[in-house]
């Protein structure tokens, strides 16, 4: 399950950090950069050309001093972005965190033209990224360091904003119920008992109204 938060600003100075880039963007002009320190801004400068990234594409880079981890996720033409390209995104940005064994990192998150689209647009990203979590594990022997999964995610603004804060949130509870209903339907049918299911469909129902 991952905790999603809404903060003016990284909690601290090493958060590993996602920057989610348009085709021939300024590396200066992404929301985020303000937030590193001189050294960490003068290093991506120097790299600039090789952050450059397809769509779909995502780089790892490593800062000096700090060793904040940055994840550079390709987004595409600013033209061509939608929604469903925003939650392909963040479902590569889970991964390719996990991957580097991260448990939590921030990313940049503004409103969109109106409330109603903010809070649609944050509850697909939401959305994306539990589902983009999951791993069933239940029959696996754990590797030496344990399993690997993102526990929070900050959505770093300019100003609360409760579209962003309730699209998160939504997004989150939907995410949890589709990982769960995976979770029953890779469980072997000699697991899975009727009892077992009925338990569970009673734990899910519970403080809902259906009856």
């Amino acid at each position: 399950m991952i905790s999603f938060k809404t903060v003016r600003e990284p909690d601290t100075a090493d958060l590993p950090l996602v920057f989610f880039a348009f085709d021939g963007e300024n590396i200066a002009k992404w929301a985020l950069f303000k937030f590193l320190s001189g050294a960490e801004q003068d290093y991506l400068k120097k790299i600039s050309k090789s952050i450059k990234l397809k769509e779909k594409e995502a780089k790892v880079f490593i800062l000096p001093g700090t060793e904040r981890k940055i994840i550079a996720v390709g987004l595409g033409r600013a033209r061509d972005f939608t929604g469903q390209k925003a939650s392909f995104a963040t479902r590569i940005a889970v991964w390719t965190a996990k991957r580097e064994k991260l448990k939590r990192f921030g990313f940049w998150a503004a409103a969109m033209r109106s409330p109603k689209e903010t809070l649609k647009f944050y509850e697909g990203v939401a959305v994306a990224a539990v589902m983009a979590n999951f791993e069933f594990v239940k029959y696996k022997t754990p590797p030496k360091d344990g399993f690997i999964f993102m526990e929070e995610i900050l959505a770093i603004s300019a100003k609360e904003d409760e579209g962003i804060k309730e699209g998160l949130r939504r997004g989150a509870v939907i995410g949890d119920g589709v990982n769960s209903a995976r979770s029953l339907a890779n469980t072997p049918g000699g697991d899975m008992t009727p009892r077992i299911l009925a338990e569970h469909a009673e734990r899910d129902a519970r403080d809902t109204a259906i009856k």
